[in-house]
């Protein structure tokens, strides 16, 4: 029953966004180019080019405009076929105008134009755009922006002086957290990493908020055994398709680092000291581009049984052989799927993904100088 249920979900969902999409945004008379100055971009973006590109989730781009109407124009490399149960393979944005409610944007690969502020009243407003989607759905490629006639860029906002960086696989990501249950395989409209646990404790503290996440990735070995790939070779890089395109850390650095990395290398059975090597290695990485942050070793909340605690064995056996008195560890619990469901392939629900964040936000509190926002 709830297979068939999802399908009928998926089917309305599919035919909702494409009735949402047919119509092409109509051009609006005021153009600005992609690297615009005032237009202000969050997380990892490739600027070799004249139109950025982002593929990690939660990179977000933030603009500050005088204006009734604006539209954004992108390029998604997703596939962009539909499948009858994973919906549209496309990449998807959160939407904020003003700091309202968030919406949700599909992009579409034969598009460029979307409209994503309509009808405000005139004067001054704020959109906010993140990528919900992780590097598997592809790269979106910002190519400017439009606003309605007499309309005008601002400066960008100030950015917040409390900055936080999340190294992850797939419950980082938010695989699947908007699914029904458990039963559903992987879908980019499933996957919103706006509601996992790192965003959602990134708004607590009015921090700048960084993801990298990749669904399946290890420190040592991914999901299916492969040691090529994993976040010591992936965690410098800005795109899945370019491994020239090499991030220089200029930014300024994140006071708090969370790596919540693990649940895969011991899919095939306990990594030993090839995980603590692999796990030091990158942990050294990050504290030579971090030399001031606290850094959080994280686990949860997929974890459980012996794995879960050979993991904490070994999580602070690193802490202690390292020596260094800003590496914590963190639990994130382990989560309940009779009391609060589960999402696709039993990975983190919504619910579960909100008790992460109340873990960690206390934790971060107690162990550092930052306070919750009121």
């Amino acid at each position: 029953m709830r297979i068939i249920r999802y399908s009928l979900l998926v089917a309305l969902f599919i035919a909702s966004l494409a009735g949402a999409h047919a119509n092409e945004a109509l051009a609006l008379p005021v153009a600005f180019k992609a690297k615009d100055s005032k237009i202000q971009l969050i997380g990892r973006f490739d600027l070799r080019n004249e139109n950025p590109r982002c593929a990690w989730p939660g990179s977000a781009i933030v603009v500050r405009f005088r204006g009734t109407d604006l539209n954004l124009l992108f390029k998604d490399s997703a596939k962009g076929d539909t499948n009858k149960v994973t919906g549209f393979n496309n990449n998807y944005l959160t939407v904020r105008v003003d700091g309202g409610e968030p919406t949700t944007l599909r992009l579409e690969s034969d598009r460029e134009r979307y409209a994503v502020a309509t009808g405000l009243a005139p004067g001054e407003h704020s959109i906010r755009v993140s990528k919900r989607t992780e590097p598997i759905c592809g790269e979106v490629t910002l190519l400017g922006l439009e606003i309605s006639a007499g309309g005008k860029l601002l400066d960008p906002p100030a950015r917040p002086e409390r900055r936080i960086e999340f190294i992850g696989d797939s419950i980082t990501c938010g695989y699947g957290n908007e699914a029904p249950d458990e039963n559903q395989n992987f879908a980019p409209a499933t996957e919103n990493n706006d509601l996992a646990y790192g965003a959602i404790t990134a708004r607590r503290f009015g921090a700048e908020y960084v993801c990298i996440a990749w669904s399946g990735i290890g420190v040592y070995r991914n999901h299916n055994g492969d040691l090529m790939s994993n976040m010591n070779t992936r965690y410098d890089k800005i795109l899945k398709s370019d491994p020239t395109a090499i991030w220089d850390f200029t930014e300024p650095e994140p006071q708090v680092v969370v790596i919540n990395l693990g649940e895969n290398d011991f899919a095939k059975g306990d990594p030993g000291q090839d995980y603590i090597d692999a796990y030091e290695k990158l942990v050294a990485t990050v504290r030579r581009h971090y030399p001031q942050a606290t850094i959080f070793f994280a686990l949860g909340s997929m974890a459980k049984g012996e794995k879960a605690v050979k993991n904490q064995e070994y999580l602070k056996k690193i802490i202690t052989d390292l020596k260094d008195p800003k590496f914590l560890f963190v639990s994130l619990g382990s989560q309940d799927i009779q009391k609060h469901g589960a999402g696709a392939n039993w990975h983190p629900s919504l619910k579960t993904h909100a008790i992460m964040a109340e873990l960690l936000a206390k934790v971060i509190e107690e162990k550092t100088d930052w306070k919750s926002l009121p």
